[in-house]
């Protein structure tokens, strides 16, 4: 799609439901690795990327049970056996990356081909290799994959982000999950999406804290699985008050969720203003 063609003049009015934010679905979806027992998730977006996740991780051992009328999805990744990530699913989207920080947790190891492009462009994974350097992982590099593998476990220790990027910040925090002792994140993101993902592992046990930086801790040598609803996408909701700020409109938005369960059933938006 090239362009959108809006022909206005018509007054707005309906009511808009505030899906889940894609940003934050797919590394939690991801983080469904680290559990050995089934995980829950509620209110995922029937979207082509999150498809691609669900393939990715199917193809690792996770057997992946659909309720597609209630937006849920049950990921048992007690099955899971294998430690690579074929080239055909990673090279369609670049978060496909998302899957080595928690294999390198669980498995030890983890072979995923080089990631995929996106619409922004090319983003380096430097970050995340020399954040898992740093956690006692050692990493082998070639044209097509990268392989990291922890022969002695990964150990906890303080990381500093040369920048704070979104994705090394998830991937990381997914890895350290499993270290061994404390792990402290220093110029981490601070997305909401980072935010959900904490909430999500913080329901399979393990020890959080969120300020200025991230700091995690192993409370056990093993997860279990959780049930948690994702939050609604905040970014849409405000994208859509902006939109109707400056009109005569009444708009009804629905299901507005915040993190950790916390829920608005909704909210009326009525803004007239004289012209």
């Amino acid at each position: 799609m090239e362009k959108l063609i809006i022909q206005g003049g018509n007054r707005l009015e309906g009511r808009v439901r505030v899906s889940s934010a894609k940003n934050a679905v797919l590394p939690i979806i991801a983080g469904t690795l680290l559990a050995s027992t089934p995980s829950k998730l509620l209110e995922i977006p029937n979207l082509e990327d999150v498809g691609t996740i669900c393939q990715v991780i199917e193809s690792l051992g996770v057997k992946i049970t659909r309720n597609e009328a209630d937006d849920e999805i049950i990921f048992d990744a007690s099955t899971l056996t294998a430690t690579e990530a074929p080239y055909e699913l990673v090279r369609k989207m670049r978060a496909s990356f998302l899957v080595m920080g928690p294999l390198l947790a669980r498995k030890g190891e983890a072979k995923i081909s080089m990631p995929g492009g996106c619409a922004i462009g090319a983003r380096p994974i430097d970050l995340h290799l020399k954040a898992f350097e740093a956690l006692g992982a050692k990493i082998e590099i070639t044209e097509d994959y990268v392989y990291a593998h922890a022969p002695e476990g990964l150990k906890g220790t303080q990381i500093y982000l040369d920048f704070p990027s979104v994705g090394a910040t998830e991937n990381v925090i997914m890895a350290a999950s499993m270290a061994e002792g404390k792990t402290v994140i220093e110029n981490a993101a601070e997305e909401t999406e980072i935010v959900d993902l904490l909430l999500a592992n913080e329901s399979i046990l393990i020890d959080f804290q969120y300020m200025t930086e991230v700091q995690a801790r192993r409370c056990l040598d093993y997860l279990d699985g959780a049930r948690y609803v994702l939050a609604g996408n905040l970014r849409r909701v405000a994208s859509t008050m902006y939109l109707l700020t400056p009109i005569n409109v009444v708009v009804n938005i629905e299901d507005i969720r915040l993190p950790n369960d916390v829920e608005i059933a909704e909210y009326d938006f009525d803004m007239k203003r004289n012209r």
